[in-house]
């Protein structure tokens, strides 16, 4: 087993700088995203150091409701009724939720 000392005041100073640093940079991020609001132009832009800022309208692919389709072949079941492989193809399809699309801000480096 390897006993290497640890030096705990430079691991608490950097600890207290790191999360220092990082709620500067969540407040950073606030103030962009405020910049942005109610906006709905897409930018992509190079950023001086080589990142990329962008802001892009993303549509959410359609999501299957599982809950209220179990519930409703439960529902089925309780009720003794049954439904041909199409019938379900169909009434699965009346569970496929789209979500709005929504404008996403994304900073890479």
């Amino acid at each position: 087993m390897n006993n290497k000392a640890v030096d705990l005041e430079k691991v608490k100073l950097l600890a207290e700088s790191y999360l220092h640093h990082k709620k500067e940079s969540q407040e950073l991020l606030k103030m962009i995203k405020e910049e942005f609001a109610d906006t709905t132009v897409s930018v992509s832009e190079a950023l001086s150091e080589g990142g990329k800022l962008s802001y892009t309208q993303v549509a959410p692919k359609p999501r299957m409701d599982f809950k209220g389709y179990s519930a409703y072949l439960q529902t089925a079941v309780v009720k003794n009724i049954s439904y041909t492989e199409d019938e379900l193809v169909q009434i699965m399809e009346e569970f496929i939720v789209q979500k709005e699309p929504k404008w996403v801000l994304k900073i890479t480096k």
